[in-house]
């Protein structure tokens, strides 16, 4: 079984270094996010959403993208990304939500 804490908080990372992502934001419900914050103390918590189902991994990232890039091309490159971060072996489904863009 992989450990989803971790390997959340290491996809945050990767999808930060995506050139064109400006901002990563919370994939959870604002409730859960606070909820999480206030669980976490000091520790920030993950924004990367990973979730086990049946043997496979369902992941969702939320991004910012550059208003001077293709917010297509950049949610394509983040979703390769997190997929090429996932343990060998591991199913897994990447949903990248756009929900900002962001002028430059």
């Amino acid at each position: 079984m992989t450990d989803l804490s971790a390997l959340s908080t290491g996809l945050d990372a990767v999808a930060r270094e995506v050139p064109g992502v400006v901002a990563l934001y919370s994939a959870r419900p604002a409730i859960v996010t606070t909820v999480r914050q206030l669980a976490a103390g000091s520790e920030s918590p993950s924004l990367v959403d990973v979730r086990e189902s049946d043997g496979s991994l369902a992941i969702v990232a939320s991004i910012a993208v550059d208003s001077r890039e293709r917010a297509p091309e950049i949610a394509a490159a983040v979703s390769a990304a997190l997929l090429d971060a996932v343990p060998d072996g591991t199913r897994a489904t990447v949903h990248v939500r756009v929900s900002r863009i962001v002028e430059s």
